[in-house]
């Protein structure tokens, strides 16, 4: 069994392509077993097939995803560990993780800092595919203004999990199209509206690297960043037990659409508020007379940690007044012990008085 690192050495492992659920399920064992064990941190290639859209982790599958056209084209669909918004994930993609304690020594102490030295570590990998990529807050890597990678992270217990994806050469049609992007239709002025902002490896180098290629600079860039060394590995006994027993959750309609279903009360109200941290909705059902919440969720592409707190908060929020001195001091507790970066206490209560204001109507 592989033992907690001395140093500056990870495991290094390509499963090559899985399917969405056996990755999702991966990533929380790995997770799981880093926190409870401490093995050697490790650096995983994440790569899918068939295709697939996946949620963020606070995100409605309803709300985000086309299922129709997914099912017509064999779309997978399934949900991240993590949050932020959905991405489509085809079979050229190059994903990549890493999972690790949180005290690692190569990791910023500062988890303000995590986002920026991940993208700076993919940045130094591009270069070596000869694109010249920089970070842009709050999570992506940006080439010439246009994004070819997104990160997120989570983290559970000790343990740490920072991941992302670099566009390779993907198929914007079906992204369109299998996401509910806000455009009236899908037309030739939609492509160009998302070519104007996203990019990938062939569309700047004229043709995409080889999988081996792409691979290989992302290593390297790694390696240099964080001051680390790969050692080529495999997963061990007990992550694989952790893997074994949690697929078929994963594999689930509880976890892919959640059992937080939107409610579906006559009085259904949605608000949302774009943040700096991003966008955050707010569905619920209210008791117009007592002026009193039934049920809420909050959902969108925002970070929470820890990611299940949202939840605790939404059951904390049933049959609470509509009111400041009843909701405040909820919200208040909830960031004493939980964390959305770019979000805070006059963000979430903005929503409640939108919610009051369409209630009253």
């Amino acid at each position: 069994m592989a033992t907690r690192s001395e140093g500056n050495l990870w495991r290094l492992i390509d499963p090559g392509h899985l399917r969405a659920a056996e990755n999702m399920a991966w990533d929380a064992a790995l997770l799981e077993e880093m926190s409870s064990n401490g093995a050697m941190p490790l650096f995983r290639f994440e790569q899918f097939r068939p295709h697939c859209i996946l949620v963020g982790f606070h995100q409605s599958v309803e709300q985000e995803v086309n299922l129709e056209y997914c099912r017509r084209y064999g779309l997978e669909v399934n949900r991240r560990i993590t949050g932020g918004g959905a991405i489509y994930e085809d079979e050229s993609q190059v994903g990549w993780e890493f999972v690790a304690r949180k005290d690692d020594p190569a990791l910023p102490k500062a988890k303000s800092e995590l986002f920026e030295v991940m993208g700076q570590a993919l940045a130094a990998g591009l270069a070596h595919l000869g694109v010249k990529a920089k970070f842009r807050p709050k999570n992506d890597i940006e080439v010439n203004g246009r994004k070819i990678s997104g990160t997120g992270g989570t983290e559970y217990g000790n343990a740490i999990f920072f991941h992302g994806s670099l566009l390779v050469d993907w198929n914007v049609e079906h992204m369109v199209n299998a996401l509910n992007i806000p455009v009236e239709k899908f037309n030739d002025k939609a492509i160009s509206h998302i070519r104007e902002r996203v990019t990938c490896l062939a569309w700047e180098l004229g043709a995409a690297p080889s999988e081996s290629e792409i691979k290989q600079a992302l290593i390297k860039g790694f390696a240099e960043t964080l001051g680390i060394q790969f050692v080529p590995g495999t997963f061990t006994e007990a992550e694989q037990w952790r893997y074994e027993r949690l697929l078929p959750y994963y594999q689930s309609p509880d976890w892919i659409f959640q059992i937080r279903r939107n409610p579906t009360d006559s009085a259904l109200t949605t608000v949302m508020r774009k943040t700096p941290g991003g966008l955050v909705k707010l569905t619920a059902t209210v008791d117009k007379r007592g002026c009193r919440i039934k049920q809420v969720m909050f959902t969108g592409d925002f970070f929470c940690t820890p990611p299940r707190a949202i939840v605790d908060l939404e059951n904390q929020l049933k049959n609470v007044p509509l009111k400041a001195d009843s909701i405040i001091p909820l919200l208040k507790g909830f960031f004493q012990t939980a964390e959305i970066p770019g979000v805070d206490v006059p963000d979430l209560w903005s929503l409640f008085e939108q919610l009051r204001l369409e209630s009253s109507k």
